[in-house]
């Protein structure tokens, strides 16, 4: 299915109000483990990471893209490898689901949500997340 970039546009508002929610921060969590099949069904999954978002969260919606702005630099909690992300709104309900994923290298089929250097993530490493925009 495509949709036109105006109703993609108004879709990613919907997701953005979703995300800006809830009385205090939005956060995006970095997990290792299995994808749960429902988003933010997390069972024996590792927390790696948890990073605060702005508040409203997004920069900009532009062409069909909601573009976050500026994530801190955060200390990684726990080793592991991270697999997928959850970003939950400042309530701490789960909102969406990112694919994570090394992009260095990208091979036929690679498309991350959320693309970083390395999956290897080790407790006491910072990480960051300069931008990040992603689509419906």
């Amino acid at each position: 299915m495509e949709v036109t970039i105006a109703l993609r546009n108004s879709m990613l508002s919907a997701v953005a109000g979703a995300i800006n929610a809830g009385s205090g921060t939005s956060k995006l969590r970095v997990y290792a483990g299995a994808i749960p099949a429902t988003v933010g069904d997390i069972t024996t999954q590792q927390l790696l990471l948890e990073a605060p978002l702005a508040k409203p969260a997004q920069a900009s919606i532009v062409d069909g893209f909601l573009n976050l702005k500026a994530i801190p630099e955060q200390m990684i909690m726990t080793t592991g490898i991270a697999s997928f992300a959850v970003i939950v709104d400042g309530d701490g309900s789960p909102v969406l689901s990112l694919s994570v994923g090394v992009t260095d290298k990208p091979e036929i089929g690679d498309n991350y949500d959320l693309p970083v250097p390395t999956t290897q993530f080790i407790a006491g490493a910072y990480f960051r997340i300069p931008s990040g925009s992603f689509r419906i």
